[in-house]
């Protein structure tokens, strides 16, 4: 699996955040997006809020440095 998403620079107000947030998910929900992406074999998946995603991006990273840690994985 793979996924995308969009992120903006450290600091830019809340407001704004939620307003792009707001603005990929109504683009996402659009019916022609949407046939778009089926053509292509993507499923797109929007979280609730830029804080879930954020924690759900937060888990991702944990659970990928425990996959290195465990593989014993060292930097040549």
């Amino acid at each position: 699996n793979a996924w995308q998403a969009l992120f903006a620079p450290g600091g830019t107000p809340q407001v704004v955040i939620e307003r792009l947030h707001r603005a990929v998910v109504a683009a996402v929900a659009l019916p022609a997006v949407r046939e778009e992406f089926e053509k292509r074999n993507i499923i797109a998946v929007t979280s609730a809020s830029p804080q879930a995603f954020a924690t759900e991006l937060q888990a991702d990273i944990a659970r990928k440095e425990k996959i290195v840690a465990d593989s014993g994985i060292t930097i040549e």
